[in-house]
Order: structure tokens, then C-alpha cells, then sequence
């Protein structure tokens, strides 16, 4: 019978090793098998549920297929260009906040000069604290939109307060909303959020 040389490892540390080898092989599989990807449940292209995924009268948008065309205020004219554009008061749509489609923030995009493909953004986008569409047509108090408008220092928007309030105006020159502004925003929403 051949003789078998010694192995210059003691049996019982070959058994350690083999042991903390295979406990590293499976925890690198576990590993490999686990996520830090946050659970989405509903539409898994939708982080947070705060996608631009319905367009006007989609879901949670209320009666945006209805809307009153002969509204007095003008969502290019009176809101996008002077407020929420690149230049407006409120530079929503500038490159740092919400018009850099690289770096998209808070998941809603407003396209610089582009009044209707901004509209349609507002109106698909989900709003997550308090959930609710961003903007439901023809009810304002709905309308998260309303409640994250910051006004000023010391003014107290009426329709409350929710996450963080835009603009951030420490950024970019950008003013806060008037509530003459807000109102306007609230009576378009209110007309059913036409593109006009």
C-alpha cells in the first residue's frame, strides 16, 4: 500500500479553513443574491411613486380632459414663462433644479422654454408626502403643488405646508411665490389645468 505523505496542516485546522472558506463563499453568494435597492411595489418604473407616469386626465389627474379653454389665466403666459421657466421668479426650470435632464431633481422635469411638455409633466407627476397628484384639476386644495410653494419668510401659504417647500431660494437668485402668484396657479388648476 502507498504511503500518502503528511500534510504539514493539522487535520482539524484543514477542517477550520474549509469551513471559513465555504462560510465566505456562501455569504459572498447571499450577497451577491440581496439588494439595497429600495422594495417598489406597483409600478416598478416608478420610484417612490413619484413618476411623470399619466399625462392629462390620467389617473390622478381628476378631470384634467375636461378643461375650461376659455380660463382666464394662461399656463404659458401667466405661469411657466414668468414663474416657473429658467428665467421666471421662481427658475424652476433652470439646469440646478428641475431643467437638467441628467440630474433630474425630485423626479420631475420641466423643460426650459417648453410651456406644454412642462404642463404635461405637472400634471402626470405623483406627489409621495402627502401622497396625491401634484396637481389634481379643478380642485386646488388637492393640488400638492399648492402646498410645496414656498412664499417668503413670515407668509403663510393657505394651503399649508408639505415636504420642502420650492423654490429654494438661496439657490440661483430664485424669489419666493407671491400669493398673487399662488392664486394664479390655484385658479388655473381650478379651471382644469388647460394648455393654454
Amino acid at each position: 500500500m502507498p504511503f500518502a505523505p503528511r500534510s504539514p496542516v493539522p487535520g482539524r485546522i484543514r477542517i477550520a479553513i474549509a469551513a471559513l472558506a465555504t462560510a465566505a463563499a456562501a455569504s459572498f453568494l447571499i450577497a451577491a443574491c440581496s439588494t439595497e435597492e429600495e422594495i417598489i411595489f406597483g409600478d416598478p418604473a416608478c420610484p417612490a411613486n413619484r413618476c411623470q407616469s399619466g399625462a392629462a386626465g390620467g389617473p390622478g389627474s381628476s378631470d384634467c380632459t375636461t378643461p375650461d379653454e376659455n380660463c382666464a389665466v394662461h399656463f404659458a403666459a401667466d405661469i411657466f414663462e414668468p414663474i416657473f421657466d429658467a428665467n421666471g421668479s421662481a427658475k424652476c426650470a433652470n439646469a440646478q433644479c428641475h431643467g437638467n435632464p441628467m440630474d433630474i431633481q425630485g423626479d420631475l422635469l420641466l423643460v426650459p422654454g417648453d410651456a406644454f411638455s412642462s404642463r404635461e409633466a405637472l400634471l402626470a407627476y405623483q406627489f409621495d408626502k402627502p401622497a396625491g397628484p401634484y396637481i389634481t384639476c379643478k380642485n386646488p386644495p388637492e393640488s400638492r403643488i399648492l402646498c410645496n410653494m414656498f412664499l417668503g419668510v413670515g407668509v403663510t401659504n393657505t394651503y399649508g405646508k408639505c415636504l420642502t417647500t420650492m423654490p429654494l431660494i438661496d439657490e440661483l437668485g430664485a424669489q419666493p411665490l407671491t400669493e398673487s402668484q399662488l392664486e394664479l396657479i390655484a385658479q388655473w388648476i381650478a379651471c382644469g389645468a388647460p394648455n393654454n
